[in-house]
């Protein structure tokens, strides 16, 4: 299966699937693609040349994009990851998302790089790929399932398999809707389950018999990558909690988002009982792991006599301290409401903090909304979720984000929507990581905490934040190529330097890029994203300020009052951008 012209570590075909016409290619992939790695690289090329930034996201002609990278698939850690794009439904832009587990590596064992999906299918089917061949098959049993019984009657029909799949928020077109796969692993940002829900394919499903052989030198780069992150602290909670560890040091260093963005202060007790390390307390949890992770910081909760995958920091962050909520089984059940409909945790909590904080300022009442919101209590989630992934009543108007919905209602409201682009801030405050600001502002998508990195171990250094930042995104841009997670090379996690990127490429694929070489194609990746945001915004700069909140409603710490405003950073991130 692999391609003779491709370097090893790439599959060396693509998969393309028109669901108008029903017509399945297989093809090469093309020599000059190799360029941009793979992953979020490759993606971005692909929507780059194939799709209008003025055509309507859920109009048929729009395409969406499954990659993996030349390390997905080899014995390198944290590696297991995939990416997907499209013209995202959210905010027009072009959108992306990564997720971990199975199915990425089980595309490149099935022999594909790739997938292209093109076109509107006239009734629900699913994608059947094995082994180099694929098919369409009939879906319209599974419409309407949600993610868990999806994967569930999916394996009973195809055995054993790795699938993708969207839950009935996607199918239902919410614009926040999500792609779900291996049991809760979720490519959750840019509103993509609504693009496979506009084309009527409910899931991807994968199952691969190549067996893979790692070569001498891959196996002792691996065994090297791995004694260096077990050792790491940083590595060694995320074993023990995942993500969402001690928020009461969040607290205290002013990080943890409070009351739609507009309080200071918690108490630390409740910052503690909403913690991943205290989520033992009230339910059974475990820990898992994506293929060829050494780390597993997969939390796996039970509760009713049902497994699934335990909320993560953003979702604690959102569902919880953003909306004072401090009961951990209020999180718990609204995340478990999400994961099984298909809507993105971080925009849900954020529009029911902006909810709470209208009911609070009399923009909306119990009459209008169906449901009662008050700072605190979440009891209403599970029932709120619903009527936005099934689009009932006031869930209509949610359906279509928060920047559209506090539109919609009008008044006062957009004052109060915390977003950049439409994307919500996520639970990383700007007024204390200015970086993070600057990031948020100057992302094409929008508000992100997934791209730009906290900060990587071993990168050039720049007089100037915005100088960090440039370079920062750029390197974020090919870790995501690659595919691997960031964890891996973020200062508090795995610390990885980033001069074993150059290694791991060569080593996988042959590739010789030296970190410099890296720099310049990460920064023509993050280019293409621009130039496509630039064309479907219809505006030549796409650095946004931020919300008014962050400017006026300070953090104290140390008897400092930390706001931030973006505008004053942008005209030294174009230079560091533009030289």
């Amino acid at each position: 299966m692999v391609g003779s012209s491709c370097p090893m570590g790439f599959a060396g075909k693509v998969l393309k699937v028109n669901l108008s016409s029903r017509e399945i290619k297989i093809e090469d992939l093309p020599r000059e693609a190799i360029r941009f790695i793979g992953g979020s690289g490759l993606a971005t090329w692909f929507i780059s040349k194939m799709v209008d930034p003025l055509i309507d996201p859920l109009n048929e002609k729009n395409v969406i994009v499954f990659c993996v990278g030349p390390v997905t698939g080899t014995s390198i850690p944290m590696s297991s990851r995939y990416v997907v794009a499209s013209k995202s439904p959210l905010n027009g832009t072009l959108g992306d998302a990564d997720a971990g587990g199975f199915w990425g590596p089980e595309l490149k064992s099935a022999g594909f790089d790739a997938i292209l999906v093109t076109g509107k299918s006239t009734k629900p089917v699913f994608l059947w790929i094995c082994d180099g061949e694929a098919e369409l098959k009939d879906a319209r049993d599974l419409w309407g399932l949600d993610h868990q019984k999806t994967e569930e009657e999916v394996k009973r029909i195809c055995g054993d398999c790795r699938l993708l799949s969207i839950g009935p928020a996607g199918e239902n077109l919410v614009k926040f809707s999500v792609i779900s796969n291996d049991g809760g692993r979720i490519a959750g940002r840019s509103g993509l389950g609504a693009v496979l829900g506009s084309k009527g394919l409910k899931a991807i499903v994968v199952k691969g018999e190549q067996r893979y052989s790692p070569t001498q030198d891959i196996v002792d780069l691996a065994k090297e990558i791995i004694g260096y992150l077990l050792e790491r602290d940083g590595i060694k909670r995320l074993s023990k909690f995942g993500t969402g560890s001690f928020l009461e040091n969040h607290l205290a260093r002013g990080n943890l988002p409070l009351k739609n963005w507009g309080q200071d202060e918690w108490s630390e007790e409740s910052a503690k009982r909403i913690s991943s390390n205290r989520l033992s307390n009230w339910v059974k949890m475990k820990m898992g792991a994506c293929k060829y992770c050494p780390v597993g910081c997969e939390k796996r909760i039970e509760y009713d006599g049902v497994e699934e995958k335990g909320p993560e920091y953003e979702t604690i962050a959102a569902l919880g301290s953003l909306c004072l909520v401090d009961d951990p089984m209020t999180i718990i059940k609204a995340n478990r409401a999400c994961n099984l409909l298909g809507i993105d945790t971080i925009e849900t909590g954020t529009l029911m903090a902006f909810l709470m904080e209208c009911f609070e300022r009399k923009i909306l009442s119990q009459e209008k909304v169906g449901v009662s919101l008050y700072w605190g209590s979440g009891d209403s989630f599970p029932e709120l979720v619903e009527m936005i992934a099934f689009r009932h009543g006031f869930g209509n108007i949610l359906a279509e984000g928060l920047k559209r919905a506090a539109e919609l209602i009008g008044g006062d409201a957009p004052n109060f929507a915390m977003h950049v682009k439409g994307a919500p801030i996520c639970m990383h405050d700007p007024r204390v990581q200015q970086d993070k600001g600057l990031n948020y502002a100057t992302l094409p998508s929008g508000a992100y905490h997934g791209k730009g990195g906290s900060n990587f171990v071993g990168l050039p250094r720049s007089e100037s934040l915005a100088g960090e930042l440039v370079k920062r995104q750029n390197f974020a841009e090919i870790i995501d190529s690659l595919v691997m997670c960031s964890f891996a090379f973020e200062f508090w996690a795995g610390g990885l330097p980033v001069d074993f990127i150059p290694r791991i490429l060569k080593t996988v694929s042959g590739l010789d890029l030296k970190l410099d070489d890296l720099d310049r194609i990460g920064g023509e990746i993050f280019g293409m994203k621009v130039a496509f945001a630039r064309k479907s915004l219809g505006r030549d700069k796409i650095g946004d300020p931020l919300p008014e909140r962050f400017k006026k409603v300070p953090r104290v710490r140390g008897g400092i009052a930390f706001t931030f405003q973006a505008e004053n950073l942008l005209e030294e991130y174009y230079k560091c951008r533009s030289s």
